[in-house]
């Protein structure tokens, strides 16, 4: 493959509810989508999905759009590459969300090209599910309105459901939520927002059998998150705190971890989660695949890779149309009645709708050679 043109989408997609979390509230998804395109013709899109502010890590949509347009679209104009995780020797992982999808443009590029899935070409000869239950990820909201939500998407078909919780005001909700829904599971995620100080509140969540707590304290040192293992059964599941396999080898030999949520995004690209989930599988570590509010574009790479067999749980993973109005792919990406059969279609299984990405794009950029 040798590169002619790239090709800069920065879209602004309207949230259809606002999306709160410890650290932020979401009432609409900016995201860039890159479109890679060869001498042939032939093209591939990926999707940087880092937010407009650096609450999730430090990487942000202005930086990420400043690197591409001063940098790295001039190191792949013209680029010959036969395999595209060969772009981790020419790119380094300064900006994992932005490399990322670059990574992932030129998979869907050379898959399309070979006539072939990606997860075929990522994950040759591994045991693959026939089909994906959902789970639904909600925010922080009031009692009543949460209750709602469970129990419409319980009617849907999903039966587990993954809560937003921060120190001292989730808690007794959460107690009514557990014992309301006695035959549905649960996973907490506080995104870092307690401290080893609240862990009266955590032994009090921790009573009550949940998958896991994900991303529970904010920490200087990962040993506090040992220390704070040690005093827990429930299993501490890491995301954020997880940005490189070098930090999942650390937190494994501190036994700071017993489960992570994997988002190829954050760790730079399929090249780093390849070696994330053979570290995960030699060390007994429970993975399962989480998603970041983005569009169908970048989503469906970790719809993919919750076809592998040994996933933990599928992840947090529905309909696209529960968040927008309007999906920027067909088919597009829906769970009936929570369950999803993956396309039959080549790559990671879709086609972009040009007239919607441009519908919704408020900045582009071509460069080409």
């Amino acid at each position: 493959m040798k590169i002619k043109r790239v090709e800069l989408f920065k879209i602004h997609l309207n949230i259809k509810f606002t999306f709160t979390s410890a650290k932020t509230s979401l009432g609409k998804r900016e995201t860039i989508v890159i479109k890679i395109t060869d001498y042939n013709g032939s093209y591939g899109y990926g999707e940087v999905v880092a937010f407009n502010k650096p609450f999730y890590t430090d990487e942000t949509i202005d930086k990420s759009l400043h690197i591409l347009e001063n940098e790295y679209i001039d190191r792949l104009l013209n680029l010959q590459i036969d395999d595209p995780l060969e772009i981790h020797k020419i790119i380094d992982n300064k900006y994992p969300m932005t490399i990322a999808a670059i990574e992932s443009a030129l998979i869907d590029l050379y898959c399309r090209t070979n006539n072939i899935k990606a997860i075929d070409y990522l994950f040759d000869r591994e045991i693959l599910k026939d089909k994906i239950k959902g789970g639904i990820a909600l925010g922080d909201m009031e009692y009543e309105e949460l209750t709602y939500n469970i129990r419409k998407y319980y009617n849907e078909g999903y039966k587990r459901f993954k809560l937003k919780i921060k120190p001292k005001t989730s808690l007794p909700k959460i107690i009514k939520i557990v014992h309301g829904f006695p035959n549905l599971r649960f996973l907490l995620d506080a995104n870092r927002s307690f401290t080893l100080d609240d862990i009266k509140e955590l032994k009090i969540y921790d009573s009550m059998n949940f998958i896991c707590i994900e991303e529970p304290i904010k920490f200087k040192k990962i040993k506090e998150l040992a220390w704070l293992q040690k005093q827990l059964i429930t299993p501490i599941c890491l995301d954020e705190s997880i940005m490189n396999t070098k930090e999942l080898k650390r937190a494994i030999s501190l036994q700071a971890i017993k489960m992570l949520n994997i988002k190829c995004s954050r760790l730079g690209g399929m090249y780093y989660t390849k070696e994330a989930i053979k570290i995960c599988r030699a060390e007994s570590i429970p993975f399962w695949m989480g998603s970041m509010v983005e569009s169908s574009i970048g989503k469906m790479i970790q719809v993919n890779l919750a076809f592998l067999g040994d996933n933990f749980i599928e992840g947090d993973l529905s309909s696209s149309s529960r968040y927008f109005n309007e999906d920027l792919i067909y088919p597009p990406l829906e769970f009936k009645k929570s369950y999803y059969k993956l396309s039959s279609n080549n790559s990671f299984g879709y086609e972009v709708n040009i007239d919607r990405l441009k519908k919704y794009t408020i900045y582009y950029n071509k460069k080409e050679v």
